[in-house]
């Protein structure tokens, strides 16, 4: 006996009995009924968690004794310079720890030294100057984030412009 055969032989007594409407209810509408059998989100952010665990990180280099000597050497400099007034120019090397996992990212932070805070452990810098009354903005900048100082004597001046 094929397949065929054999299904309608096994529901022949209700094959023909006609479709089964509930008393006192109206048919559900096409759109709802459809809703019921749309796509299960049991995966929503999952793209998002996707695309974070795929974002690069740098991982942070902890300097050892001799760089951070030579880093509070300039900054000892520096600190000098603000004392008598001036705002030298100056480019941070700067790790920024990740918000959301292990590791962060470094980048170069440019402007004029405001001032060095050592209880705060900042340092204060004048980035650019904006608007038309030249205001000044800064950035306030940890000095345990400090990787590298960057000064226009011992670099190519045009780094900091």
């Amino acid at each position: 006996m094929n397949g065929q055969t054999e299904a309608a032989l096994r529901y022949a007594e209700i094959i023909g009995l006609p479709h089964h409407r509930a008393e006192g209810r109206k048919p559900m509408s096409i759109r709802d009924r459809a809703a019921q059998f749309a796509p299960f989100a049991a995966l929503s952010g999952y793209e998002e968690l996707i695309e974070e665990t795929a974002r690069m990180t740098d991982e942070e280099i902890f300097l050892a004794e001799d760089p951070r000597i030579d880093l509070d050497r300039q900054l000892l400099r520096i600190e000098e310079a603000v004392t008598r007034g001036d705002c030298p120019l100056v480019g941070l090397r700067v790790f920024t720890p990740d918000e959301k996992k292990g590791g962060g990212t470094y980048s170069t932070v440019a402007g004029r030294v405001k001032k060095i805070d050592r209880i705060q452990e900042t340092i204060l810098l004048y980035t650019e100057e904006t608007g038309p009354e030249k205001c000044r903005e800064t950035a306030e900048i940890r000095l345990d984030s400090v990787m590298e100082i960057l000064l226009p004597e011992e670099r190519n001046s045009e780094e900091f412009e």
